[in-house]
C-alpha cells in the first residue's frame, strides 16, 4: 500500500510514536500535586515548549486543543465573544473563499450574534485576491481569517501582506496553519499572527491534539464552554501523552525540514513525470505558485478521479477533496472558487507526499495508477483495445 494522501494526515513519526508509548506508561494527572502529577505536567510542558519553538512563539502563548478544528473555533468564536461587549462598531469577519469548514462554520455561527461574514474571492495563482480584500476591509472589521497553505492545492497564501492590511484597519489576524506547520518555516511574528491554529497529525504527531497560538498582546479568546477568557490552558485534564508526542513530532520536523523539503519536492516532480511516462496525461495546477513541500494538485485525464481512487483504494491512497468531504457528489465551493469547471473538478486530484516515501514508491504507485485509469476507461468504453 502506497500512502499519497499526506494532506489528509501524515503518518505518525516513529519518534513521536515512541514518545507517546513512553508517556502513556506514566500514570498521573498533570493537575495533581504529587510526583506522578509533576511528571505528567513536565511531559505536557516539554511538548508545549517544542510546539512553541516550531512556530517562533513563547510557550505561554500556546494553548493545547483537540486539533485545528477546535483551535479555529476558539480563535474565531472565542475572540468575537470576548470583544463583542467592547462596542458594536466592529462587526465584520472576513474569510477567504479557500477556507475549510473548520473556519467557515464557526464564522457562520457568529451571524447569530449579529456579525456580518464576508468572503474574499481567489485571484490568479490559487491565492486570495488582495485587491478584493482591500475593498472588504474597513474600521468595522473585527477579524480576518485565512489559511497559510491550501488544504487542496498546497498553495502558500501571501499572509504577511494580508496581516499588514488587516492590522492597518485595526482588525485581528487569524491564520489556519494546519497544512503548513512542520513542513514550511513559520514565525508568528513575521507572519503578523494574532492567532494561529495547528494540528499535530498534519506534521507527524498523533491525531486528537493540536494548538492555538494567542499572541501576548492579542485579546484572549473566551473558552467555548464558558464565558471566561483563556488563562494558562483550557479547562480540563491536560492530555500529557498526546502533547509529549506532538512536541516530539514538532522537534523532528524542525530538525529535518530543510532536507525533507528537498526530498518532498523531488517526489512531486517524479510523480508528474512518471504518470506522463506511463501514458497518462496530467495537468499540474498553479505550477508557478509557491506551495508547501510535498503538496500539489492535478487534473487527471480520466473519466473521474473518484473512479480511479475507488479502484485503487487498497493499493494507492489518494484523494480528490478534503477528507472531511470525501464521498460528496456536490461541486466543491473551494474548487469552484479556484475557477475550476465542473468537468475539471470531477478530474481533480490532490497529492500529499513526504519523508515516508521513496522514489521507488512513487514509481510503483504511478504505474499502478496508470493501469487503473486504463481499466476505468476500458470499462466506460472511452478506451478501445
Amino acid at each position: 500500500m502506497y500512502y499519497l494522501d499526506g494532506l489528509a494526515s501524515w503518518p505518525m513519526r516513529p519518534e513521536a510514536k515512541d514518545a507517546l508509548i513512553e508517556a502513556l506508561a506514566q500514570p498521573g494527572n498533570a493537575n495533581s500535586n504529587h510526583v506522578a502529577g509533576w511528571r505528567a505536567n513536565s511531559l505536557y510542558e516539554e511538548g508545549r515548549r517544542a510546539v512553541a519553538a516550531l512556530i517562533g512563539a513563547a510557550p505561554n502563548e500556546i494553548f493545547i486543543t483537540s486539533g485545528a478544528t477546535e483551535a479555529n473555533a476558539l480563535a474565531i468564536i472565542g475572540a468575537a465573544r470576548t470583544l463583542a461587549g467592547q462596542g458594536p462598531s466592529r462587526n465584520k469577519i472576513v474569510l477567504s473563499a479557500l477556507e475549510h469548514d473548520a473556519v467557515r462554520r464557526p464564522a457562520e455561527a457568529l451571524r447569530e450574534l449579529g456579525f456580518e461574514v464576508l468572503v474574499c474571492p481567489v485571484g490568479a495563482g490559487g491565492s486570495i485576491c488582495l485587491e478584493s480584500l482591500e475593498a472588504l476591509l474597513n474600521e468595522t472589521t473585527l477579524l480576518v481569517s485565512t489559511m497559510l497553505a491550501s488544504n487542496l492545492t498546497g498553495v502558500i497564501q501571501p499572509i504577511e501582506k494580508i496581516s499588514e492590511m488587516a492590522h492597518a484597519v485595526g482588525a485581528l489576524m487569524h491564520i489556519d496553519a494546519a497544512q503548513a506547520a512542520g513542513k514550511y518555516p513559520i514565525d508568528v511574528f513575521d507572519l503578523g499572527a494574532d492567532y494561529l491554529s495547528l494540528s499535530s497529525h498534519k506534521f507527524g504527531g498523533p491525531q486528537g491534539v493540536g494548538a492555538l497560538f494567542v499572541a501576548a498582546n492579542a485579546a484572549k479568546p473566551s473558552e467555548l464552554t464558558s464565558a471566561r477568557p483563556l488563562e494558562e490552558h483550557l479547562s480540563g485534564t491536560q492530555p500529557a501523552a498526546l502533547v509529549a508526542a506532538m512536541g516530539r513530532a514538532a522537534e523532528i520536523s524542525a530538525q529535518n525540514m530543510a532536507r525533507e523539503s528537498v526530498h518532498s519536492r523531488g517526489l512531486i516532480s517524479m510523480f508528474e513525470k512518471q504518470l506522463s511516462g506511463n501514458g497518462l496525461r496530467v495537468e499540474r495546477l498553479f505550477p508557478s505558485s509557491p506551495t508547501v513541500p510535498g503538496a500539489a494538485a492535478f487534473i487527471i485525464d480520466t473519466t473521474t478521479s473518484s473512479d480511479m481512487i475507488d479502484s485503487l483504494n487498497t493499493k494507492v491512497c489518494l484523494s480528490n477533496a478534503s477528507a472531511c468531504h470525501s464521498g460528496s457528489l456536490q461541486p466543491s465551493p473551494v474548487l469552484s472558487a479556484l475557477h475550476l469547471t465542473h468537468d475539471e473538478q470531477k478530474r481533480f486530484l490532490r497529492l500529499g507526499v513526504g519523508w515516508w516515501l521513496s522514489e521507488d514508491d512513487i514509481g510503483a504507485a504511478t504505474a499502478i495508477m496508470a493501469g487503473a485509469v486504463e481499466k476505468v476507461l476500458l470499462a466506460t468504453g472511452e478506451l478501445h483495445q
